[in-house]
């Protein structure tokens, strides 16, 4: 007590004589809550009291989100660039722990994991192992090709788990003829989920949603490989050296390979596979090439119908 007394006295001696004292700053907590997931940028777990603090979130199709901090709600400021693609939210920190609160509204939405209950029961139960995302365009003819890449890291799986936590809005079905499909496979041990988006819509349960978020693109892939875009068509397969047609070719979609550093120049191509795109060129039963690039299959499906290689048992 009489310690407390005298360093009270000498703050009032000290502020007496002109000597100015310079206040603490104090750090208080700040704990987000709600749909995380819209957050464009991510905030820092805490500020000092007084800190003027923007919160980004990212640019919802048909919703809005409302932020709240300590319960009290916080407006969207309007904002005069056009190029924006995100929401700006600003507030002081007050000198105290604080909550921030994100609620999307719209007429009508839910979320991706709620829709499929199988998918929220493994969610709860398995480990999830991988994601692979696969990219095609809409309206592209048959012959294009589909990029795979799929990932383990753990900054990928993190973000496609906030990829399933996150909103849909309902609507009307629409006639798509344009745009980017993209189709992601997550995995958990022994069990797959698809979901194809065709732009931003999802069919589930016969019923269209919209994904009012950002789609994610994986980052640290661990490996990057095609496939063809069938759209269940064959194709005329020609012989090089007499350019007759000699076969047509109907399981190309199954087959999957990846860009290969080595060349086969030495060799003429045996096949050519005729596609609206351009020509597949046909080298060995897991060797083709496609423009100037050199693909290996790496599927157990392979090109070794075209060359008609007879088995014989030896018995």
């Amino acid at each position: 007590m009489k310690h407390g007394m005298l360093m009270l006295l000498s703050v009032l001696f000290l502020s007496s004589c002109g000597v100015n004292i310079e206040p603490v700053e104090q750090s208080y907590s700040l704990k987000v809550e709600g749909v995380t997931s819209v957050l464009y940028e991510e905030l820092q777990p805490q500020y000092t009291a007084g800190t003027e603090v923007e919160v980004k979130v990212s640019m919802l199709c048909d919703a809005d989100v409302y932020v709240y901090l300590n319960e009290e709600r916080i407006n969207q400021e309007y904002n005069s660039n056009h190029d924006s693609i995100y929401w700006s939210y600003h507030f002081t920190m007050p000198a105290k722990d604080s909550v921030l609160r994100l609620d999307i509204f719209t007429v009508e939405y839910d979320y991706l994991v709620n829709l499929i209950p199988a998918l929220k029961e493994t969610i709860n139960q398995k480990t999830f192992t991988s994601i692979t995302l696969s990219e095609r365009y809409i309206g592209t003819p048959p012959g294009s090709l589909i990029t795979h890449s799929k990932s383990t890291d753990e900054k990928d799986l993190k973000q496609a788990k906030n990829m399933l936590s996150s909103p849909l809005c309902k609507q009307d079905s629409s006639h798509i003829v344009g745009g980017k499909a993209l189709t992601y496979a997550f995995s958990f041990e022994e069990e797959t989920f698809y979901f194809h988006f065709s732009n931003d819509e999802i069919i589930i349960q016969n019923e269209t949603y919209q994904y009012i978020n950002d789609f994610y693109y994986l980052s640290n892939p661990e490996s990057v490989y095609y496939s063809i875009d069938t759209m269940n068509t064959s194709f005329d397969v020609f012989d090089c050296s007499t350019n007759e047609k000699v076969n047509i070719i109907q399981n190309l979609a199954n087959i999957y390979f990846q860009a290969w550093s080595g060349s086969m120049d030495d060799n003429e191509p045996m096949y050519r596979i005729e596609t609206i795109m351009t020509p597949i060129y046909v080298y060995d039963i897991d060797r083709i090439r496609i423009k100037d690039t050199f693909y290996k299959v790496i599927s157990e499906t392979n090109f070794y119908e075209l060359f008609q290689i007879e088995l014989v048992n030896e018995q």
